[in-house]
């Protein structure tokens, strides 16, 4: 499509590429094409016033229709002619990045195509890249020749005037009026104003700078617009840190007078200085483990850690160390210790007494219950023939059971029950006192027996 429009465009303004026969219609011979240009948002100081591609290769705006130029911000960058303030580019090079060297003057601008043919002699172009567009010129026959004496080329300061030459006829030089409100400065970087429309820098309020530095006195370089920074010892300042005091500025730097040394007696601890916060008194022996008890010798400043216990004396957890969090008692799921054991039972039997008189009775001990709903059982009584009666004990309840006391014997002298051994604490796991299971009817067998003793001793 871009082809047929150059052809039609060049059909229309008659451009003969050949010989024309007398009084004939012109004949063209040579092709005609358009392209893209290279140069697409990447415009520098040395391509501008070239073509370049405004709305890049996808868009619908051809090369000869845009031209690389100074914004009012200061930066090189690809602009429509018009925006350019730009009226035409024929006869400029085009199709080539940076319109270096002969390849540069094999095409030229002509309305909104670039053309494949040579470029007309006195056009601008770069023989090469260390050149600008002012130090070479087309021939006409597609070579791109030094100029003797070219044109300067490029801004003048910061000021609003370009310096560069006519870009169809190299060898006249011209300056050009940058955009209005583009960014300058009269001679002094200090001062950033902006151009009017005829070229004139109208500047701004001097500005002022700062480095940084609180030890020094800052201007504006006008040059550059940067700061320089000359050091001045009188300036207070603050070197933010709290283990320093008098802070003063000494060549240029902020600097203090270390605090004395951060010391709270104690061998055990290692004493230093926070900038923020100040002394910090920290432990000499903490090893960040949590599973150690950390010990420090005050004589030696010896550590040492020794692994702590984390037995928590219940056999339905399992007990772990983590040296970040410590101990941790995780349920052990079994059925035995999900459902619960049945209570403890009873104690022991009671003795029988020695002495003339005396009544044995089965005493019940004390059971203790374990995590299930059963409860442990107190022991029967008997009462004896003699003085002395045993008591029942009592069961102590499993969590969830009940207590059961066995009934006392007549007497109220008592002979004091063994202890049963306990319960395991649950889960399942009992363990009776002696005897433990010892039924009613062995306790009255046994007491009979007793009473029986008793009875032939009286009768001697």
């Amino acid at each position: 499509m871009r082809a047929r429009g150059a052809l039609v465009g060049l059909l229309l303004l008659g451009f003969v590429a050949g010989a024309c026969s007398s009084g004939g219609a012109p004949t063209v011979t040579e092709s005609v094409e358009s392209t893209s240009q290279a140069i697409t948002a990447a415009c520098t100081t040395q391509t501008i016033g070239f073509p370049c591609d405004p709305d890049g290769p996808a868009g619908p705006m051809l090369e000869c229709e845009g031209a690389c130029a100074i914004s009012t911000n200061g930066t090189d960058a690809c602009m429509t002619l018009k925006d350019a303030g730009i009226a035409s580019l024929d006869g400029v090079v085009c199709g080539n990045s940076g319109g270096v060297g002969n390849a540069a003057c094999a095409l030229h601008c002509l309305g909104k195509t670039c053309l494949v043919s040579n470029a007309p002699a006195g056009a601008a172009c770069r023989p090469t890249d260390a050149n600008t567009p002012c130090d070479g010129q087309c021939d006409g026959a597609g070579t791109c020749a030094p100029v003797a004496a070219p044109c300067t080329f490029g801004r003048s300061a910061q000021l609003c005037q370009f310096n560069t030459c006519n870009f169809t006829k190299a060898t006249t030089c011209k300056k050009q009026t940058l955009l209005a409100d583009t960014l300058c400065s009269d001679n002094s970087a200090c001062r950033i104003g902006a151009c009017d429309a005829t070229g004139v820098c109208v500047p701004g309020n001097q500005i002022g700078c700062d480095d940084g530095n609180p030890c020094t006195d800052d201007t504006c370089d006008p040059k550059t617009g940067g700061c320089i920074g000359t050091p001045n010892d009188n300036n207070p300042c603050d070197d933010h840190t709290v283990c320093t005091t008098g802070d003063h500025c000494s060549n240029g730097v902020c600097t203090g007078t270390p605090i004395p040394p951060c010391d709270d007696g104690d061998p055990c601890t290692d004493d230093v200085c926070d900038w923020v916060v100040g002394c910090l008194f920290v432990p000499h022996c903490i090893d960040g483990n949590a599973c150690t008890k950390d010990t420090c010798d005050p004589a030696t400043r010896a550590c040492t850690h020794s692994p702590i216990s984390c037995d928590d004396e219940n056999p339905c957890t399992t007990d772990s160390c983590s040296i970040y969090t410590g101990c941790a008692h995780a349920p052990i799921q079994t059925d035995a210790c999900l459902a619960g054991g049945s209570g403890g039972t009873g104690g022991g039997d009671a003795g029988v007494g020695a002495d003339a008189g005396e009544a044995g009775a089965s005493v019940g001990g004390t059971g203790v219950g374990g995590s299930g709903a059963e409860s442990g059982t107190g022991g029967s009584s008997v009462t004896g023939s003699g003085t002395m009666t045993a008591s029942g004990g009592s069961g102590v309840a499993g969590s969830g059971g009940s207590d059961s006391l066995g009934a006392s014997g007549a007497s109220d002298t008592t002979v004091p029950a063994k202890s049963s051994s306990k319960d395991s604490g649950g889960c399942g796991c009992r363990i009776g006192g002696k005897d433990s299971r010892m039924t009613t009817s062995a306790a009255l067998a046994i007491a009979a027996l007793a009473f029986a003793a008793l009875r032939r001793r009286r009768q001697r």
